[in-house]
């Protein structure tokens, strides 16, 4: 259940509790007014999450057949200036071309052009977001090692930082 969804629930859930209130409030009042006031408040929720729960559905319908799935990335970009810069995304394309035109990170619209050279898919965007954050703390002798697939050396230089 994504974070709009549970907005929308949480806002069922007061609803409800709003009717409790509301219904008890009105007891004094005919048992047939109060079922109908709760019958149509509730009708009114119903049709109002539905819209809700319809845009968000259409949103993620048209992110589907945009080609560009919410899929969590680690990456490493050459900065025109010879440097690297590691990052971490969920649209890795939309990404990169924001790096590309200035309006990504400041590091790397300080030192244009970008080039990516390297990235590394995770299923959850807080593994991606670990795996930057450890790469970003490395030699750029044992980034260059993980960006050319040396694993030899990239074991030689783990070991000589002990």
């Amino acid at each position: 259940m994504n974070k709009e969804e549970k907005v929308a629930c949480n806002n069922v859930d007061k609803l409800s509790i709003n009717l409790d209130k509301t219904e008890k409030f009105y007891a004094a009042d005919t048992a047939d007014s109060v079922d109908d006031l709760v019958e149509k408040k509730a009708g009114e929720l119903v049709e109002q999450k539905a819209g809700e729960l319809a845009e968000l559905m259409s949103g993620e319908l048209a992110e589907l057949m945009s080609g560009e799935l919410a899929e969590p990335y680690m990456y490493i970009l050459l900065c025109g200036n010879g440097s690297y810069y590691v990052g971490s995304t969920k649209y890795l394309e939309k990404r990169i071309a924001r790096h590309q035109k200035g309006e990504g990170a400041k590091y790397t619209k300080l030192y244009p052009p970008v080039t990516q050279i390297y990235f590394e898919k995770y299923d959850r965007i807080q593994e991606a977001f670990k795996r930057e954050k450890q790469i970003q703390k490395w030699s750029r002798a044992k980034k260059e090692a993980l960006i050319n697939g040396d694993v030899e050396e990239l074991k030689r230089l783990a070991k000589s930082r002990t």
